[in-house]
């Protein structure tokens, strides 16, 4: 039952049952995997090794609009940039780095962009053609993103104006904003794993303009929002645990299931008896807890090398229900678990107790996982397993704390047996007091809970997942 390890996965998601289809994108190694993301140059660009991965994911591109046809992927000659416009290059007044983390731009999965701000000649024209290009050198794994803003520091994204994926040449970008906008938020986003080499050397900015030789990419020509594909998420943890797996997706998404049945080879679909998740934020399926249902499997697919490791997780979910939040209003339970090592040993145990009575017990074997602000842990007893995953106002929780840090937010998922479904309860009070060599205490007010599954009933009940290493 111990960690499956951090290694890097790529997840593609197809949504069924109301004709949502995502699709998917191959995903790099993070936005800090090591050998991940080089610097940006002083030609606009970066360069950098393959990093160690996250997981990719939806994204659907936005369709053409009316007036978009004959946009082309491939850069197109240097003659085709953008009229009337103001040129800008790297390190002039009208081009700036971003100075804030991807992940505060306000945008999908930003944890795998990077960006900088385009200071404009003219505010954008409301509802009428606009254009920008660029030129692009060298290559790489990348897809490019264009946002109207109005908030240039820090950078803020507030509408998906155009995007395209990496074509060396002239990117010649047309679209009609909704607002007239001041700037524009220039984004790049990595799509996989893969070594690359780029620049963004010069671009115009054409306020009122036009791509005359053609455009690149998918505009935004409608009242109608695009939408980009959007590469890589984080797969922080994943964790084969007794009869079942359980899975940390980016910082916010995470999947427990549980097997039905005899445990299955590699290569056979495993069917599942329960199972909760939640996707990363920015997805489908990231706005609330969901529960699986019946018919749903996981297969493992091992490599073919003589070790036979583990290369992807297929993961078809069927008869999804939306279990939903706790909500804002606290409760008025409590929980607590008293953990200790046994004498002499690295072996981790708990005492469960609070006001929900069906999940007590004594002498639970524990698993342990904190770094940054968060904890997840898990109790097994003869029959229960508990999944608790916890935010606290600690910067570095992978160390003891020296007194009792205020807990903001804790979800604990309880499962009666590997054939029942899950329930959850959660609070937002509570301390930890952590020590990872001697006995600890997580004590947690105002729970509400427990909800349970089955949840209600929605239309897209359906998903398929595949989780590639």
């Amino acid at each position: 039952m111990g960690s499956a390890g951090f290694g890097a996965v790529l997840v593609r998601f197809a949504i069924g049952a109301a004709g949502v289809a995502l699709v998917g994108c191959h995903s790099n190694g993070g936005s800090s995997g090591a050998g991940g993301a080089g610097g940006l140059t002083a030609s606009g660009g970066g360069s950098g090794v393959a990093g160690n991965g996250g997981a990719s994911a939806t994204g659907g591109g936005g369709s053409q609009g009316v007036d978009g046809g004959g946009a082309i992927d491939g850069g197109l000659p240097a003659s085709a940039a953008c009229t009337p416009g103001v040129g800008t290059g790297p390190l002039s007044d009208t081009e700036l780095d971003c100075t804030n983390d991807g992940t505060t731009f306000g945008l999908p999965n930003g944890a795998a962009v990077y960006g900088k701000i385009y200071v404009l000649p003219s505010p954008l024209v409301a509802g009428a053609n606009n254009a920008l290009s660029f030129v692009l050198t060298g290559w790489g794994p990348f897809n490019f993103e264009l946002w109207g803003t109005n908030t240039p520091s820090p950078c803020m994204a507030e509408e998906l104006l155009w995007w395209g994926p990496f074509g060396a040449g002239t990117q010649c970008a047309q679209f009609k904003p909704s607002k007239a906008y001041t700037h524009v938020l220039f984004v790049y986003r990595q799509m996989y794993s893969s070594n690359y080499s780029f620049g963004t050397p010069s671009s115009m900015l054409c306020p009122g303009g036009t791509c005359p030789a053609g455009t690149t990419g998918t505009g935004k020509t409608s009242d109608a929002p695009i939408t980009a594909p959007l590469g890589n998420y984080e797969l922080s943890r994943y964790d084969r645990v007794a009869l079942g797996w359980d899975m940390t997706l980016g910082r916010t998404g995470r999947m427990t299931v549980s097997w039905l049945g005899d445990v299955k080879p590699a290569g056979q679909a495993q069917p599942l008896s329960a199972g909760v998740f939640r996707l990363p934020a920015t997805d489908s399926y990231g706005d609330t807890w969901y529960c699986i249902g019946a018919g749903s499997t996981l297969t493992q697919i091992n490599d073919t090398g003589p070790i036979g490791s583990l290369k992807s997780v297929q993961v078809s979910l069927r008869n999804i229900t939306r279990l939903g939040d706790c909500g804002t209003t606290p409760g008025s339970g409590s929980l607590s678990a008293a953990m200790d090592y046994a004498p002499n040993s690295s072996a981790l145990f708990a005492d469960i107790s609070g006001t929900i009575s069906s999940w007590t017990g004594t002498g639970l074997t524990t698993n342990q996982y904190c770094s940054g602000p968060f904890c997840n842990y898990r109790f097994r007893g003869s029959s229960q397993s508990h999944f608790l995953h916890l935010t606290a106002t600690a910067d570095n929780l992978g160390v003891s704390t020296t007194a009792p840090v205020p807990v903001t937010e804790a979800t604990w998922l309880v499962q009666a047996s590997t054939t029942e479904p899950f329930s959850m309860a959660c609070s937002t009070e509570g301390t930890l007091n952590l020590n990872n060599n001697g006995p600890s205490t997580l004590q947690l007010a105002k729970v509400t809970g427990p909800l349970p599954c089955p949840g209600t009933a929605i239309p897209n009940n359906s998903l398929d997942l595949t989780a590639d290493r």
